[in-house]
């Protein structure tokens, strides 16, 4: 049993009518050991992922597929036109191939769900004011030299090229790969009590093709150098001061604050352009992350001689 994420395609009162005789019970009731009685229900305990669903409504039955995202790596949630993303991957949140393939799952889900020419913003978090990320499962690149090019590059390209606004809340420790992945949202809010912020490749050995891409783009240039050069450890204060983030807030606001960035600036998708300008701006980012995505021909990394 997992915990899940309902999403149900079509509106509740044109599922398709049937006979009572067809009905195995009064209530709402999925296949399995859960029963629903809200149709706007988001959370769910489940067995797997599709569903005959039969409901009554009034004096009418119902039925129609319940198509459930199942999710083990993360849950969302919906708040009107802002989806929320929170990362639940213990201990710190490593990213593997299974992880970044969820989160281009939820992203796309969320992207549906808000639709074409509409208002909305992502929200991504980790889900404790310890960690968000810590980079990627290096353990897992030891046993398969492609897992980034399945995985982590995609997921980069996936947020940079979203129709929809997207916020990072850094609410703990953000390390190697995980730096990557907060640059590649559009705004960052960060723990200013807790956590710091660290790329450490020039201290590990690690590089992939783009990797300055991001901090060349989103950073100036002394601060790229700091980052990708240095390895340079920024806790909250420091990080505004240069840029890397766009607020810091104490835990019990972080999440408010990440929330008004998201409401803020949801509007800003509503004409269908907002992905288009932000690749004008971060376009060589995007393409360096689409040409090393699903790549198995030739490496697209160089690992590490010495594991952080």
């Amino acid at each position: 049993m997992q915990t899940a994420v309902l999403g149900l395609y079509g509106e509740w009162n044109t599922l398709r009518w049937c006979p009572r005789k067809a009905i195995p019970s009064l209530t709402t009731s999925v296949h399995g050991s859960t029963t629903y009685t809200d149709p706007s229900t988001e959370a769910a305990t489940i067995e797997s992922v599709y569903h005959r669903l039969y409901c009554q409504k009034g004096t009418r039955f119902y039925s129609g597929i319940l198509f459930l995202m199942a999710y083990k790596y993360l849950s969302t949630e919906r708040r009107g036109d802002v989806y929320i993303i929170t990362l639940q991957k213990p201990p710190e949140n490593r990213l593997n191939i299974e992880a970044c393939q969820e989160l281009i799952r939820a992203f796309r889900h969320a992207e549906a769900e808000l639709g074409q020419d509409a208002e909305g913003a992502v929200v991504l978090k980790g889900n404790d004011a310890r960690f968000f990320c810590t980079g990627l499962d290096l353990d897992e690149r030891e046993r398969n030299p492609y897992s980034s090019s399945d995985g982590f590059y995609p997921l980069l390209a996936t947020i940079l090229d979203f129709p929809f606004p997207t916020i990072a809340l850094i609410n703990g420790h953000v390390f190697g790969g995980a730096c990557l992945l907060t640059l590649a949202c559009d705004y960052r809010v960060m723990n200013s009590q807790r956590g710091y912020w660290q790329m450490p490749p020039v201290n590990a050995g690690l590089h992939h093709p783009g990797m300055g891409t991001l901090p060349r783009i989103k950073l100036s240039v002394p601060v790229a150098k700091k980052v990708l050069l240095q390895a340079h450890k920024y806790k909250a204060q420091e990080a505004l001061e240069d840029g890397i983030v766009d607020a810091i807030a104490p835990p019990d606001e972080m999440f408010e604050v990440a929330l008004e960035y998201a409401n803020t600036w949801k509007s800003k998708a509503r004409m269908g352009v907002f992905g288009l300008l932000r690749n004008e701006l971060v376009g060589a980012a995007t393409e360096a992350y689409q040409r090393n995505s699903y790549v198995h021909h030739r490496q697209t990394s160089r690992e590490p001689k010495v594991k952080l």
